[in-house]
């Protein structure tokens, strides 16, 4: 009877040792999850900062490249800059109707427009006799009574249409002749342009 006695207590000595040794373990698991799962969350932290400043580096990039330099960009101009065209009648020389070489460039300025050649028209006609420098003559300017209708570029032709409140506007015998050489030396600077008509009152001069 003693001997089964001691035989229990040896068996139940030894399942208190063995469960807790097991309760030690379930323990030390526990405590190295945890551990691991702070590791994780620490990784995590460092990952989610880097990740943050990585986004505000590329922000900072784009942003550098999204926003022009003005500093740096050229400017539209302003005013454009062109020749227009009057009579100088040579002191020495008895003047000629056909002789080109009496009508000379005189640089003027007009607000940029993509219709140059008709700023170029407005500008000449614009210019009277008491404004120019040389001892010139403007026949085709406003203070004449001419008036710009239109101004239009068909098949490389310049077509001038002019106004004037008279039938017969022209005071000298060469006048008609020298406003030709006025409008198309004027209108031939560009090359949109090969050849120029004049129109007054509708009539081609």
């Amino acid at each position: 009877m003693l001997k089964k006695i001691i035989i229990i207590v040896g068996i139940i000595i030894i399942l208190l040792f063995i469960n807790n040794t097991r309760t030690q373990n379930i323990s030390e698991n526990i405590t190295t999850n945890n551990m691991f799962t702070e590791d994780v969350q620490d990784v995590q932290d460092v990952q989610d900062v880097q990740d943050v400043q990585d986004v505000q580096d590329v922000e900072e990039v784009e942003t550098e490249i999204t926003i022009p330099d003005t500093s740096t960009q050229n400017n539209p101009p302003l005013f454009t800059t062109a020749n227009v065209f009057i009579h100088v009648p040579h002191p020495e020389i008895l003047p000629s109707c056909e002789d080109h070489t009496l009508v000379v460039p005189k640089q003027v300025n007009f607000p940029a427009t993509s219709a140059v050649l008709t700023a170029s028209i407005e500008k000449l006609m614009e210019i009277t006799e008491d404004s120019m420098d040389e001892q010139g003559q403007n026949w085709v300017s406003n203070e004449r009574g001419f008036s710009l209708q239109s101004v239009s570029i068909e098949n490389t032709i310049a077509k001038i249409f002019l106004t004037h409140p008279s039938s017969d506007p022209y005071t000298s015998p060469c006048q008609v002749t020298w406003m030709k050489f006025q409008f198309e030396a004027t209108a031939n600077q560009y090359p949109t342009v090969s050849a120029t008509q004049v129109y007054v009152n509708g009539q081609l001069i």
